[in-house]
């Protein structure tokens, strides 16, 4: 006789096809959000980098004692989220800082002295962020600016 017990053909090929199905949609699923939030990512990039070309117009300062003097000229009609800054010596390196500066959102403002200790810096590194609407969570850094003794 005969009394070999299993699955038959028919069910073992519909598991088979129903996990298949399955594997393909998380699949498709991972991919497509992979490709999401790159291309997001590519949006919001591009629209601070819009934002950045349009705000920063010019920054001008100058060097005293312990204190240094600057102003950023928001040209654009975006705000700046956060200003930093940054002092460095002659050789490159953070002497202090990053030194956060209470700025106003729009429009031109001036910083008031930043005290960055007693060692005397060579350059003042301001950097500047904005946020875009373009994502949730679209928030970068404009390219450094630079100030020199």
């Amino acid at each position: 006789m005969n009394d070999k017990k299993g699955i038959s053909p028919l069910i073992a090929t519909v598991l088979i096809v129903g996990f298949t199905i399955v594997l393909a949609v998380l699949v498709i699923t991972w991919i497509s959000g992979t490709v999401n939030d790159q291309t997001n990512l590519a949006d919001c990039q591009a629209d601070v980098g819009n934002i950045c070309l349009a705000a920063v117009g010019s920054v001008t300062g100058g060097f005293a004692a312990a204190t240094t003097v600057f102003t950023v000229t928001n040209q654009g009609s975006t705000g700046y989220d956060d200003v930093n800054v940054v002092f460095l010596d002659g050789a490159g390196s953070t002497v202090a800082g990053p030194l956060p500066v209470a700025v106003t959102q729009l429009g031109a403002f001036s910083s008031t002295a930043v005290d960055y200790g007693a060692a005397l810096p060579f350059k003042a590194r301001i950097i500047t962020t904005v946020s875009s609407d373009v994502g949730e969570g679209c928030k970068m850094d404009c390219a450094a600016i630079e100030i020199t003794k």
